[in-house]
């Protein structure tokens, strides 16, 4: 969470509280549809590539990566789209190991 911009908006607890069990609740129906009974992967000392077809905030991308990091694979390699602002992003390019900016 962004804490200078909720501050900023002045935005509650309350709402910060609301809004974070409707989007858990939003994520775990997604994994039940994406995955079904499928298991986790376990990516630990593992390579993980995770693509993305373009950053606009980094704060999607940021989140993924800093779940994967909480499950030591051995490195992760970010692969996405071409985008001039996309090195401005220096928040996720600190936390990889590796970035590729794919063009197709």
């Amino acid at each position: 969470m962004n804490y200078d911009v909720v501050t900023s908006l002045g935005i509650s607890s309350q709402i910060i509280d609301q809004v974070t069990a409707d989007e858990l609740q939003e994520l775990q129906r997604r994994d039940r549809v994406y995955r079904g009974d499928l298991p986790t992967l376990n990516v630990k000392n593992r390579t993980v590539i995770v693509m993305d077809d373009g950053i606009a905030t980094g704060s999607t991308i940021l989140a993924a990566i800093t779940l994967l990091q909480r499950q030591q694979p051995k490195s992760i390699v970010l692969g996405t789209a071409p985008k001039k602002h996309l090195i401005t992003h220096q928040s996720v390019y600190s936390t990889l190991y590796q970035s590729l900016v794919l063009s197709w």
